[in-house]
């Protein structure tokens, strides 16, 4: 054990003494220090993957992976950290912040839109607490016993005494009282009636209105009617009331099931394994599905399906187009948007994927391609490139910052990254026990912890042997030499 410590004081003291003097370090797996390619800024890399710092453009980052990470970026003001991710975790951006422990134990807060600060305390889904410089948004809610929610579980506002005998919700304008959840309630305001006893028997009915809303606009709000009978065995619905489109439901299952409107018509039986016809007027299609959605057949300006799941599928529309064969196996997938034309292509769902996107303004294209879990490759619209390989979980979580800091390192045995803009590529095997840097100004290539090195530049030719320099060729004196030029 005191071989082990004084072989790590003695590593650190040789890695500042060179550092001192040469701000590029190469020492293998033990240390590396180099510039970064995609971006300015530089990349300390100690033990392997077992810690780095970075700073890029104005982004800090320091890493023990697989045990914690912290970054800071100080032109967005955003800042957090991660603790055996996902299991402790921080995020502040701006005067918002959020901590939580297996997303159970959440502790956040920040401004409430109202010029007010509010700060919350979750024990999901026992406790919830909020405090506001707003006193009218406070709450506090101890589940199931009593308690108060604003602005959560999707509602404005949640009351409840000994859940589930009793609750209430609000949620735009409508007011729901619960006994007995979800046998008995009652609704009303803003013009809606209505009660259940379920599963027997429930009734509501809104009438339609017009009010001004937040932005001072004249808005229409359409009225509906609803009724079950042994749910799910009888339903029936009219929505739409006082629209252009006003829509009748009616289900008795398992026999029947059909819509219809001015703009749609749909019957299914019996449901939901049955024949199932569709006509609809607003998007020009007819469709055919026995059973739906299995087997469908429709044709139309808005819509073309041919559908035997899980054999072979294709459909498309103007904006979207999607095919299958042998489901998972191969699958298709495009997107036309106003401003970029989305491709992804994917094998057995995760086991490979190849995504292209492709800006309509300047036809600069971005593509992220994964073989699971050989390799991820990812060039932006910029042209830079990455590339890992091995890669356990970007192909399946491509886009996650948390993975790339805390767990990418790990596995990375192959990192390679190219910005043919600036000029720039580097590339690491192992590690670093063997890398290679490369700018417009010099080519650098290290081997076996540092002991062979090459450096090109335009000039010269440098090469080291165990850190000592045994060559140092100049390219100028051996090109006048070739054409006999003696230089004064």
């Amino acid at each position: 054990m005191e071989r082990f410590k004084k072989l790590i004081i003695l590593v650190f003291g040789l890695v500042l003494a060179i550092q001192s003097v040469n701000a590029d370090l190469s020492l293998g797996p033990l240390y590396n220090r180099s510039g970064l390619t995609l971006t300015e800024g530089w990349r300390e890399e100690w033990f392997g993957p077992f810690f780095y710092r970075e700073l890029s453009d104005s982004t800090y980052t320091v890493g023990v992976p697989p045990l914690f990470s912290y970054y800071n970026d100080d032109d967005v003001k955003r800042r957090g950290f991660d603790f055996l991710y996902p299991v402790i975790g921080y995020r502040e951006y701006d005067n918002e912040y959020r901590f939580n422990i297996f997303q159970i134990f959440s502790f956040s807060g920040g401004s409430t839109g109202d010029d007010g600060h509010a700060k919350r305390t979750t024990i999901f889904p026992f406790y919830f607490q909020q405090r506001s410089t707003v006193p009218e948004e406070n709450y506090l809610a101890i589940v199931p016993f009593y308690g108060t929610l604003k602005n959560r579980l999707f509602y404005e506002e949640v009351h409840f005494v000994m859940f589930p005998i009793y609750s209430q919700t609000k949620k735009k304008g409508a007011v729901t009282d619960n006994y007995l959840v979800p046998i008995f309630h009652i609704r009303h305001g803003m013009g809606l009636k209505g009660w259940q006893v379920f599963p027997l028997y429930g009734h509501e009915v809104k009438t339609p209105f017009s009010f001004t809303n937040k932005y001072d606009e004249l808005e229409f709000s359409p009225g509906h009617e609803k009724r079950f009978i042994l749910w799910p065995l009888y339903l029936e619905s009219t929505t739409g009331i006082g629209s252009t489109n006003q829509l009748f439901q009616r289900a008795i299952l398992p026999f029947f099931s059909y819509q219809e409107s001015e703009l749609r018509h749909s019957i299914t039986a019996p449901w939901p394994i049955g024949l199932t016809l569709t006509r609809d007027e607003e998007k020009k299609y007819n469709e055919i599905g026995f059973p739906w959605p299995l087997f469908v057949i429709a044709r139309g300006e808005g819509k073309n399906i041919t559908r035997f799941w899980p054999i072979y599928g294709t459909a498309s529309n103007p904006y979207k187009q999607s095919d299958f064969y042998l489901w998972p196996i191969y699958k298709y997938n495009k997107l036309i948007t106003d401003s970029e034309d989305i491709e992804r292509v994917r094998i057995a769902l995760f086991l490979y994927s190849d995504s292209v996107t492709t800006k309509k303004d300047n036809t600069n294209t971005s593509r992220r391609t994964s073989l699971w879990p050989l390799f991820h490759h990812y060039i932006d619209a910029d042209g830079k490139q990455k590339l890992i390989s091995p890669a356990l979980l970007e192909p399946i979580f491509p886009s996650n910052k948390p993975i790339e800091r805390n767990y990418s390192p790990l596995w990375g045995l192959c990192r390679e990254e190219k910005n043919l803009k600036d000029g720039k590529y580097s590339k690491s095997l192992f590690w670093n026990l063997l890398r290679e840097d490369t700018t417009k100004e010099k080519h650098k290539c290290s081997a076996l912890f540092g002991l062979i090195q090459v450096e090109k530049t335009q000039d010269s030719t440098k090469v080291k042997l165990f850190h000592i320099p045994v060559s140092n060729k100049k390219h100028t004196e051996q090109k006048e030499r070739k054409f006999g030029v003696e230089s004064n």
